[in-house]
């Protein structure tokens, strides 16, 4: 890693400059350059260089600024490629999961691909059955994504809003699905569905 850490960091400047000019350029290079970027970060330079690299990737789905039409706007292939990235990231463990399930769910309920939603879902689905496998629980990883969650479909309940009652759909869902897996099988995977139950 030493040896080519000037290559790299030629190749971020790149990527930066790429996506600042990101509608006018070709989108196969800028694709190329974050699949790059995100597979050598979380190899050979975990820490400040992966999470900035996380960083930038989330900011262009639009979590800076908690704009999630941004992701919806982006060119559909490279929407795909940060996606895959930042997952290629959590499952080398340089990204927090909550962070991620956090800016996945904003983005599934904003982004209409239905391949994309899918992926998505499993993602998040299959995130959290990993932190709980091998009698590893991470109780305060789970008691946050369920409060998470559990205000997405509180939320729902109060707003009368198209894309709410998606977020509340899918949230069901997922607590659904990891409750029949025996998984969440606490008060608080309950409560969710109860709550959605009374909307």
């Amino acid at each position: 890693p030493v040896a080519y850490l000037d290559d790299y960091l030629a190749q971020t400047r790149r990527l930066e400059s790429e996506i600042a000019l990101l509608p006018q350029k070709s989108t196969q290079r800028v694709v190329e350059l974050i699949q790059f970027c995100a597979a050598v970060s979380s190899s050979s330079y975990k820490g400040d260089e992966s999470d900035r690299i996380a960083t930038l990737l989330m900011n262009l789905l639009g979590k800076e600024k908690a704009d999630f039409s941004v992701a919806a706007a982006l060119d559909r292939d490279v929407r795909k490629a940060c996606v895959s990235a930042l997952i290629i990231m959590r499952n080398k463990g340089t990204v927090e999961p909550l962070d991620l399930l956090q800016l996945f769910f904003n983005v599934m309920v904003s982004v209409a691909e239905k391949g994309l939603r899918e992926m998505l879902y499993r993602h998040i689905a299959n995130d959290i059955r990993n932190l709980n496998k091998k009698g590893k629980r991470e109780e305060k990883v789970n008691r946050s994504i369920q409060t998470f969650l559990h205000r997405i479909v509180q939320t729902s309940t109060a707003a009368n809003d198209e894309a709410a009652e998606i977020a509340s759909k899918r949230a069901v869902n997922i607590v659904c699905e990891l409750y029949r897996r025996r998984i969440w099988t606490d008060e608080k995977a309950v409560a969710i569905v109860a709550t959605a139950v009374e909307s």
